[in-house]
């Protein structure tokens, strides 16, 4: 089963010139989708082969960007932060230029979060999960996902960064008849949220 992790972020550069030192601080909060990827494929040997990660990249100059991670293609996924960043900012720097660069597994497209959401349920079965505070406790929905998988081939998780989703990404998710799924009933760390969802997935032996 395939777990699609989909992190927007209003405010993460969409430039590559940036420093490798202070990442918070002077990408606009990149290091959040540096983190969350690093949570969406860690593992105590290796990486997660059965994830694919979009990172949702919404900061000047040039939104949207969508960074596309693809465990079953990539050959290495750095796992510690400054590493990712710079694969990130090669990236970028790549697609502005109009060059190709040498990540296997790694991509970059002009996609906004409708785009990334409609590319997958167009080429896939997928069940689409907005993680949001105020939605149904997941204790509560863990037999309803069960029963759903059945019917698909994929399970997609949609999340904010740092800043939740604005009200037009709500109304995108709400068009999909996505299932709003709280984990707790406070706001946690984006890479957090991905972990915790890991652990619940390989209980349920949705590997």
């Amino acid at each position: 089963m395939l777990r699609i992790f989909i992190v927007k972020s209003p405010t993460a550069t969409t430039s590559p010139n940036f420093p490798l030192k202070g990442i918070a601080g002077a990408t606009g909060r990149l290091d959040v989708i540096c983190r969350s990827i690093i949570s969406a494929f860690k593992l105590k040997s290796g990486f997660r082969r059965n994830t694919v990660f979009y990172g949702v990249l919404c900061g000047p100059p040039q939104p949207p960007l969508t960074v596309v991670v693809d465990g079953r293609k990539a050959t290495t996924i750095p796992l510690n932060e400054i590493e990712v960043a710079r694969v990130i900012r090669d990236l970028i720097r790549a697609y502005s230029s109009g060059e190709t660069h040498s990540y296997s597994g790694w991509s970059i497209y002009r996609w906004d979060l409708r785009k990334v959401i409609n590319s997958i349920l167009s080429s896939m079965r997928a069940l689409l999960i907005y993680l949001k505070e105020d939605g149904e406790n997941v204790e509560k929905v863990l037999n309803k996902i069960n029963t759903y998988m059945r019917d698909y081939d994929s399970i997609v998780f949609v999340l904010g960064s740092h800043v939740d989703l604005d009200p037009d990404d709500e109304k995108i998710l709400e068009e999909h008849n996505a299932l709003r799924v709280s984990i707790g009933p406070y706001s946690y760390l984006s890479s957090h949220v991905i972990t915790y969802v890991h652990y619940i997935l390989d209980t349920l032996g949705k590997r």
